[in-house]
């Protein structure tokens, strides 16, 4: 098996479920198995703790929310829990030495994952330094 980021979020995010209480914050091993280091409501509390480095090679987050379509400008209009065509979202994000991946899958076709290799903003960047505490 070829263990990469989005391999990873793949494989955490099959059979996950659509609506949880806290984030959770997994630590990734090299032959792409994984395992719980925290839950929270908020993952950026997870990402501010330390935690051992021994056998991590990554970190996966996992969160639900809800996700609404995008205008002609590629925002949201409004809060996506408050929009009328919201769905129910879960995503994993994974950061490793070789990159970052994510896997997105809604509610009412749980079995569409969908990908991402690409990776910019706060929550890359909260990755990026808990990942780098660790090593």
């Amino acid at each position: 098996m070829n263990v990469t980021p989005i391999s990873v979020a793949e494989k955490i995010i099959k059979d996950t479920e659509h609506q949880m209480n806290n984030a959770v914050l997994y630590g990734v091993t090299e032959d792409g198995s994984n395992f719980e280091l925290g839950r929270a409501p908020d993952i950026y509390d997870l990402l501010d703790s330390e935690y051992p480095s021994k056998g991590i090679v990554g970190l996966a987050v996992h969160t639900t929310g809800w996700a609404a379509p995008l205008n002609e400008n590629g925002e949201v209009d409004g809060q996506p829990s408050k929009h009328p065509e919201r769905r129910r979202v879960a995503i994993v994000t994974v950061m490793t030495a070789e990159g970052m991946g994510s896997a997105l899958s809604f509610a009412d076709e749980p079995d569409d994952i969908i990908t991402d290799s690409s990776g910019t903003g706060q929550l890359s960047d909260a990755l990026k330094e808990c990942l780098l505490r660790l090593s």
